[in-house]
């Protein structure tokens, strides 16, 4: 039975190995709970050191829509939609409402965190 528990300890190791604790950059982290968002479900981490939780930022961090709708919209203005266009789409074919603004809001943040523009 204990044979059976060392290669998912491993592998357990492997997958949080190469996060560090935002905190005090210390790699002796374990996996904590999991923390339930309006989008998605976060797996929280806690280290062993400062004994601090935190969840890994992953770029999309305290947004209120989903990141299959930012990346979409997006994708449809790099494709050359304009916003208002984009709004419209997005109003169509989703339940979610969408502004030209928070559109563009969001091309300017994450074109910065890409460099393209």
């Amino acid at each position: 039975m204990r044979e059976h528990l060392k290669p998912q300890n491993r592998q357990y190791s492997e997958n949080i190995k190469n996060y560090r604790c935002i905190f005090c950059k210390s790699e002796n982290i374990v996996k904590w709970c999991k923390r339930k968002t309006k989008n998605e479900i976060k797996q929280r981490y806690k280290c062993k050191n400062c004994s601090k939780c935190f969840t890994i930022n992953d770029g999309f961090y305290r947004m209120k829509k989903s990141r299959q709708l930012i990346t979409s919209c997006l994708d449809l203005y790099f494709n050359g939609l304009s916003l208002r266009k984009i709004r419209y789409h997005i109003r169509q074919f989703t339940l979610d409402g969408v502004s030209h603004m928070s559109v563009w809001r969001w091309i300017i943040k994450f074109s910065k965190i890409i460099n393209i523009c």
